[in-house]
């Protein structure tokens, strides 16, 4: 039985692992129609928007940096990638359905 702040996920081998004090913003900000990235690096950031836009993801270098941000789900690609330029500690090139990410 899981406890308010926990997550559990099933393993390859088929157990369960229970995670305990999760942010629980990051895991519902889906539900309330947001995305909800605290203190993540870019990696996981483009990892869910190649999931939710369907794009492949390639790096030209290592980008060091963290970010926070609250982008709704509905926004479109180009907007979401300017709120992140925005920060000034990254910058993309899109071609077609591929995203570079720059430093």
């Amino acid at each position: 039985m899981l406890k308010p702040g926990q997550q559990s996920e099933l393993n390859k081998n088929g157990q369960v692992n229970v995670t305990s004090n999760i942010n629980v913003d990051d895991e519902v900000a889906w539900k309330n129609g947001f995305f909800h990235f605290e203190n993540v690096d870019i990696d996981v950031i483009m990892r869910q928007l190649a999931r939710e836009y369907d794009i492949t993801v390639v790096y030209n270098k290592k980008v060091n940096d963290h970010f926070y941000a609250d982008i709704p789900l509905k926004s479109p690609l180009s907007d979401v990638l300017k709120v992140l330029e925005l920060t000034g500690k990254v910058k993309f090139d899109i071609q077609g359905r591929q995203i570079i990410v720059n430093p």
